[in-house]
């Protein structure tokens, strides 16, 4: 004979089974309303959309730089600091107080 846990957990399963496939069913149908009605924009973007051909006949041989502007005179600076972690450390406790 069946006890009670028993017999809820073939219920639970049985519940399981039917909602999946209650799902699927509606996830097809509404899947196959939406293919079945043109969207208006998806054709506006396909018709927009151009071919791109490359010419792989051309090639640059010189960049001329002469026309751009030059904004700084170098590029990173570093600079050296002889402090070491414990004067740092005792910074930081001297913050604190």
């Amino acid at each position: 004979m069946l006890s009670t846990a028993d017999i809820m957990i073939i219920i639970l399963v049985i519940m399981n089974i039917i909602s999946f496939g209650i799902g699927y069913l509606f996830a097809k149908l509404n899947f196959g309303y939406i293919n079945i009605i043109p969207n208006k924009e998806h054709q506006v973007v396909q018709q927009v959309k151009h071919n791109i051909s490359i010419d792989d006949t051309k090639f640059v041989t010189k960049i001329s730089t002469d026309g751009m502007e030059k904004k700084y005179n170098c590029l990173g600076e570093t600079t050296v600091i002889a402090e070491d972690i414990n004067s740092s450390v005792n910074k930081l406790k001297n913050l604190k107080k």
